[in-house]
């Protein structure tokens, strides 16, 4: 007859670092009298003590190593937490899977736990839906993206209607946990099942593969963030542009990845404890091998925070330049260049040198600012890519301009000009600005003209 686990112990089947450090301490035996018998009766309840204990700890939920239980669940808290931050829109999918952490670590009302995520899981069913259709939207134009395309495809064929179906076991209330467990680990097959493509579980992690970016596209070996900017680049000016655009994609595609861990780390919670309920050596091991993928899917969180990490520090200063056709990508500084006019007493051309945009490059840029941000002065759209320390006043170089010569009867007077407007001005249109008047004759004299300064895009 086949022995019945009792389900009491192991409600949610995790055992938090307190339970851990209990286990650890050895049970107090009871003062006998000094008799043999007394001492075998003593060392057979130490032995049992130990055994269960032992036991206990074998049974922990993601590891026998504490320590490396806190680390791990540490270091994922942070992950989520800095993706959150980097992205407010996605807090509402990373509240239940902080939440599930959370109750994996300490081990607190864990039915409660399971109620609270559920619900929020199902509220949170629209936000996750738009994120899906925009999403789509935006891989739908990028033929680099075909291959993440399939891959979501494939998970979320598999996932759609096993989410519906995960909140709702979960959050039954009239139902014992033993055969909720039984109903969850169904819904995602065994370890068998796991290595075929088209089992969300599988379809998961090749999911979290490309959004890691361990997982490349075979077109041209970029990762999908790579492929997402050089798509609209070919679309905006600046690499700031780009960013926001990518940054939409990734804010959704990063949603719908954890809303499927927090559901499928569920899953794997109910299959561990149904597994360890069956107490044979091979539910055992199968029970060990959740532990194994759940820590595996843990992994991948850091993964992908540390690829979004990488994203972020795109250069939002790169300037896609197509004045001369061809696209042709150009790192500009991200301090731009100035010039103190009113101090200067040389050509603008031998003080910029090389490093400043040619006047083809600059009157490009002037006629896009004014097409797709009429209502921006230059100066607002300076600061939306990241230019700080601008004055209202400063003076937009476009070209270097040249010196206008004068003959005089004891010598020559030289006008020094450039081609720019004040980053004020609304209509953007350049025009010749007299910066400096230098009469050479028995003594040389400078006539200051500029009544501003001067700011100009510099190349690295």
């Amino acid at each position: 007859m086949k022995k019945t686990i009792s389900s009491k112990g192991t409600r949610f089947g995790i055992a938090s670092l307190a339970v851990f450090m209990t286990l650890a301490t050895p049970f107090a035996a009871p003062v006998l009298a000094a008799s043999g018998e007394s001492n075998n009766v003593v060392a057979a309840e130490d032995k049992n003590n130990k055994e269960n204990a032992d036991s206990a700890k074998k049974n922990t939920f993601l590891f026998d190593d504490a320590a490396k239980m806190k680390k791990l669940l540490s270091a994922v808290e942070q992950a989520a937490g800095a993706i959150s931050k980097s992205y407010p829109g996605v807090e509402y999918v990373a509240t239940p899977l902080l939440t599930i952490l959370k109750a994996i670590y300490n081990n607190e009302h864990p039915e409660v736990t399971l109620d609270t995520v559920s619900a929020q899981m199902v509220e949170i069913k629209g936000q996750i839906e738009t994120a899906k259709q925009e999403m789509i939207a935006a891989m739908s134009s990028v033929t680099d993206m075909n291959n993440y395309v399939e891959a979501y495809n494939e998970f979320d064929r598999a996932y759609r209607e096993m989410s519906a179906q995960i909140s709702q076991i979960s959050g039954y209330k009239d139902m014992d946990q033993s055969v909720k467990d039984a109903k969850l680990a169904g819904l995602i097959g065994t370890r068998n099942d796991w290595i075929r493509h088209d089992n969300v579980i599988s379809a998961f992690t090749i999911l979290g593969d490309y959004l890691s970016a361990n997982r490349k596209l075979s077109s041209g070996n970029k990762s999908i963030y790579d492929a997402m900017i050089a798509h609209y680049s070919k679309s905006v000016l600046f690499g700031k542009e780009a960013l926001d655009k990518t940054d939409n994609f990734v804010k959704n595609a990063v949603a719908i990845y954890m809303e499927g861990t927090t559901q499928l780390i569920n899953c794997l919670l109910a299959e561990k404890n149904h597994l360890m309920r069956l107490n044979t050596e091979s539910s055992k091991c199968d029970a060990a091998y959740c532990e194994k993928k759940i820590e595996n899917i843990l992994n991948q969180v850091i993964s992908v925070n540390e690829a979004l990490k990488k994203y972020r520090s795109y250069s939002p200063y790169m300037f896609y330049d197509r004045s001369g056709g061809a696209q042709k990508d150009i790192n500009l500084t991200a301090k731009i260049g100035r010039v103190n006019l009113k101090n200067n007493k040389d050509r603008l051309k031998n003080v910029v040198g090389g490093s400043a945009l040619s006047k083809a490059q600059m009157e490009y840029i002037v006629k896009y600012v004014k097409t797709y941000y009429p209502n921006k002065t230059f100066r607002e759209f300076l600061q939306y890519i990241g230019y700080d320390g601008l004055d209202s006043n400063d003076y937009l170089m476009i070209d270097v301009g040249n010196i206008r010569s004068v003959s005089m009867n004891i010598g020559c007077d030289h006008t020094y000009y450039f081609y720019g407007f004040k980053l004020n001005e609304r209509n953007k249109d350049s025009r010749e600005v007299s910066y400096l008047s230098k009469s050479v004759c028995i003594i040389t004299s400078y006539k200051k003209l500029a009544d501003a300064n001067l700011v100009y895009l510099k190349k690295q």
